[in-house]
């Protein structure tokens, strides 16, 4: 219980889109999640499609975290903000913008966003 999957989604044909694989600094550190296997999956192969497929996912890159994650409470509430909870329990993350000023692609457009960032 409690020893989670994560997939990375990415897009390969997005260079400048943000390194996705820094969520798990916040998934460990700010919720003391315990992650058990992750893996990397291209948008653009046949499962990368079929996850885009399966959970209507719009935006890459993101994290999907298996079911197993929902013993960790305080991320279940955070992630009510920033993602989706599935019918099959898996965790997908939908809020890049919440992110700040960090690089996706738009999967339904192929628009890079790049978020304007204000001079400091």
């Amino acid at each position: 219980m409690g020893l989670v999957d994560v997939t990375y989604l990415i897009d390969s044909s997005c260079s400048d889109c943000y390194d996705v694989a820094k969520q798990k600094q916040i998934i460990e550190n700010n919720f003391g999640v315990t992650i058990k296997s992750e893996q990397t999956v291209d948008a653009r192969s046949t499962s990368g499609r079929a996850l885009i497929d399966k959970y209507s996912i719009a935006q890459a890159p993101t994290v999907i975290i298996s079911s197993e994650v929902s013993a960790y409470e305080a991320l279940t509430q955070a992630w009510r903000q920033v993602g989706s909870i599935e019918d099959d329990g898996t965790y997908v993350f939908r809020q890049n913008a919440a992110l700040g000023g960090v690089i996706y692609k738009n999967l339904d457009t192929g628009e890079i966003i790049r978020p304007e960032v204000p001079n400091k």
